[in-house]
């Protein structure tokens, strides 16, 4: 999907790819097509970096949860992102999940994530 960065994830063919890459980060956008358009959206960014590195897409990650997954299921109204990073291959992974009271989003995120690899 981001050969150009050496990574790439697989996702649902009804969600789309917004990318927007700024220097020393990669960040990678997605969402249902049912948004385009709109400001605000549940989705799923993911941002590369280096181990101790902790600014991402949505600010600080300090407080975000050491996981390769997002915890599941939502038991109370949530609606600002989860937050996890793993280290891989050297690389920090920060991603953010913004599901806006939906499981569903939720388990379409840890399933887009699951698929996450670096090409180089």
């Amino acid at each position: 999907m981001n050969t150009q960065y050496g990574f790439e994830v697989k996702h649902p063919t009804h969600w789309e790819v917004l990318d927007d890459s700024i220097p020393a980060q990669v960040k990678l956008a997605l969402r249902d097509k049912k948004y385009s358009g709109n400001i605000e959206w549940p989705g799923l960014d993911i941002v590369t970096g280096t181990p101790g590195d902790y600014q991402g897409t949505q600010g600080d990650f300090k407080g975000a949860l050491a996981s390769k997954i997002f915890p599941e299921p939502i038991n109370e109204a949530r609606e600002s992102p989860i937050r996890i990073y793993f280290d891989l291959n050297g690389k920090r992974i920060y991603a953010s999940c913004i599901v806006y009271n939906t499981n569903e989003t939720l388990a379409l995120c840890n399933q887009i994530l699951s698929t996450f690899r670096f090409t180089k």
